[in-house]
């Protein structure tokens, strides 16, 4: 399959007239330029993305919430990375209290819960990423934020950026700028790179970039087989100064990038083709069936099998 996939649907929530307090959920395709606006003050609206010319793209969802109160969110064993963003109200995040103003982000695994409040429920925006972008930022943000809490100063702009992208579907083409444009926030509000860090990008060269580039392009393309070694042979460059200069541009080892490009695409053969986990582990050079399956669960805290029931049951 090849092109992009986008859909965007609508959850909204009425008041069961039978009983006060007892909210119903109605879900509906959402077409921005066609659909009147919601005729409740409750509800989520959500956009899907898949990329399938480049599954190794790492924005996979994203939505803005206006919930009801005493809304109750129970997520279990998301193979995600999650980041949600309070613009307004009030409510709790794993019993601790958040409001305006408030992030929380969960990892792949996570068991988390969220309680809106009865007097000002939460109205949020929120996206979830796959694995090797979501955990670099995750990373830092594991030496910064308190229970996985922060506090983030430019939630409007969040929300101009999350709200322009589902209402104008047509911009969605534009999606990997949309994505750049979420990351660019986190990073200046959180201040992810170090002075250190800086002064040494400050010496990578244009060449020196555009061989991480040609790199990166080359491990996406070639996921089958490639090596690191052979990726600093391309670059005509000695292999240990060649995964230095990588992790300076990407944040992450070439080894540990490659494996995360097979995750993703593994992910992307279970959710999106019937593939057998047999035609998987060849399709990305793994010569065990094993190796596979520990390396995917070591990046997702889930078994193939689960995560390939669970992405149909939240589909």
């Amino acid at each position: 399959m090849t092109g992009r996939n986008i859909r965007t649907s609508i959850r909204l929530y009425h008041e069961d007239p039978d009983v006060p307090g007892k909210y119903l959920a109605k879900i509906v395709p959402f077409a921005p330029d066609r659909n009147d606006p919601p005729d409740t003050p409750y509800y989520c609206i959500s956009t899907t993305y898949r990329d399938y010319n480049n599954p190794s793209f790492y924005l996979l969802t994203f939505g803005i919430d206006h919930t009801y109160p005493g809304y109750k969110l129970i997520n279990r064993s998301i193979p995600h990375y999650i980041f949600n963003c309070i613009i307004d109200g009030k409510g709790t995040f794993n019993g601790k209290p958040f409001q305006k103003g408030s992030c929380f982000y969960t990892e792949p695994g996570d068991i988390h819960t969220m309680i809106s409040d009865m007097e000002e429920p939460w109205h949020s925006v929120w996206f979830a990423m796959t694995a090797p972008m979501g955990k670099k930022i995750t990373d830092v943000l594991d030496r910064q934020a308190s229970d996985r809490m922060f506090q983030f100063s430019d939630t409007e702009s969040l929300l101009r950026l999350i709200t322009f992208f589902i209402y104008e579907p047509a911009y969605a083409q534009s999606s990997a700028r949309f994505a750049t444009g979420l990351i660019d926030l986190l990073m200046s509000h959180l201040q992810f790179d170090s002075l250190e860090h800086a002064k040494d990008m400050s010496m990578i060269s244009p060449r020196q970039q555009s061989l991480i580039n040609a790199s990166i392009d080359y491990i996406e393309t070639h996921l089958s087989g490639v090596t690191v070694t052979e990726l600093a042979e391309r670059a005509h460059l000695e292999t240990k100064y060649f995964s230095k200069l990588f992790a300076l541009v990407t944040g992450i080892s070439p080894k540990q990038y490659i494996i995360n490009a097979k995750m993703d695409m593994a992910a992307h053969y279970l959710t999106s083709t019937e593939h057998s986990m047999e035609d998987i582990t060849t399709l990305l050079g793994y010569n065990h069936r094993n190796s596979l399956t520990t390396t995917f669960k070591r990046t997702f805290h889930i078994s193939p099998s689960e995560y390939r029931i669970t992405h149909k049951k939240l589909s």
